[in-house]
């Protein structure tokens, strides 16, 4: 690794062979640490940030050293690993597996014995970038797991930890209501404009023509409908929670396509 640190091919296939080597004994894992394992790997992690390959195998090979003892974790700290982990999950947020290796490794520094180590991972935005990862990737199981252990193991410490865990939760709620907001405001546009088009425009000679009239702003609110569940998956639970009577957000729409379709169902 440290002889060709521009092939990326060398780097990963060295980030895994170290990886199998300190998922053993905590003899091994400090055998790694004496050679001089954890800087090559953030060497390798920095050499190739686009290289999500190079990424996920140095996340999951941290994560492996800092696992053993406190002298491993504080060996694995001390080369710079935690912006390294935490500029792989922002760099490559739409891969799982980077994100899954990223949450493992803070997990894994987080737990190293003192708070000390809670409040560097803290420090380097960790919570926020493994909320972020959770948020990204709710289908994945994986993800969902090591993101609750990591936040666990982050929270697990003094009442600094604690508070600022919170704050980061916090900042999340305000951007899912702050996205929902958005949502319902688009969701009075699609309908003022679906109503004035068919008002100005009375096109019910066919079937076609009345769905065409809400086909266009309807599929505009749709889409905003979609990406806002996609960029906070929380959406629907804030909804829920704060406007209980209301079956779903966009209900007037389905209403209106009805209506248009009974008006529709008598043209051949």
């Amino acid at each position: 690794m440290v002889a060709s640190p521009a092939n990326a091919e060398v780097q990963h296939d060295g980030c895994f062979a170290l990886l199998k080597i300190a998922n053993g004994s905590a003899t091994r894992k400090k055998a790694v640490i004496v050679a001089g394992g954890p800087a090559a790997i953030v060497a390798a992690m920095q050499q190739h940030a686009a290289d999500a390959n190079v990424q996920r195998g140095g996340c999951f090979a941290l994560m492996a050293i800092a696992s053993g003892d406190a002298t491993c974790n504080q060996a694995v700290m001390h080369t710079g690993a935690l912006a390294a982990i935490v500029a792989a999950m922002k760099l490559h947020a739409a891969d799982a597996n980077v994100q899954r290796g990223g949450c493992f490794a803070l997990r894994a520094l987080a737990n190293g014995g003192d708070d000390k180590g809670k409040r560097a991972v803290m420090d380097a935005g960790g919570p926020a970038a493994i909320v972020a990862a959770m948020k990204q990737h709710v289908a994945s199981a994986e993800v969902q797991c090591g993101g609750c252990d990591a936040l666990g193991a982050v929270a697990y410490g003094d009442a600094t930890c604690d508070q600022a865990l919170v704050h980061v939760l916090q900042a999340q709620l305000a951007a899912a209501q702050d996205a929902n907001a958005r949502l319902l405001a688009d969701c009075e546009r699609a309908r003022r404009a679906t109503l004035a088009r068919f008002i100005e425009t009375n096109d019910v000679a066919t079937p076609a023509g009345v769905m065409s009239i809400a086909a266009g702003p309807f599929t505009h609110y749709s889409n905003a409908y979609q990406n806002a569940l996609q960029s906070c998956f929380t959406t629907v639970e804030i909804w829920n929670a704060e406007q209980p009577h209301v079956t779903a957000p966009f209900h007037v729409e389905v209403g209106m396509l009805r209506q248009l379709t009974v008006l529709g169902a008598g043209f051949t």
